[in-house]
């Protein structure tokens, strides 16, 4: 009661169109690069290639802030999409 009315988040692949969803181009691109490669982790040079953007922008480097400040990727040497969504992965 103290939460007040809250809807779940979806699960599977609707949690993954979800947050597709709700980010901005670049970091949805960078996450889509990342899903892609599940379960491999990449380097930010390979993910920023794979996505469409300079590995030194700032843009892209402010996705990839905001990418783990959701908790959807992790890592920063190597990246990889959270393991939370792997279900909702299309193979």
């Amino acid at each position: 009661s103290a939460l007040g009315e809250w809807e779940p988040l979806p699960e599977g692949a609707a949690l993954v169109e979800y947050w597709l969803g709700q980010l901005s181009k670049a970091e949805a691109a960078a996450l889509r690069a990342l899903l892609d490669a599940w379960p491999a982790a990449l380097t930010k040079a390979e993910v920023a290639e794979r996505a469409g953007y300079a590995a030194d922008g700032g843009g892209f480097n402010n996705a990839l802030s905001r990418l783990r400040t959701l908790q959807l990727i992790d890592g920063y040497g190597q990246l990889r999409a959270d393991e939370t969504l792997a279900e909702g992965i299309p193979r």
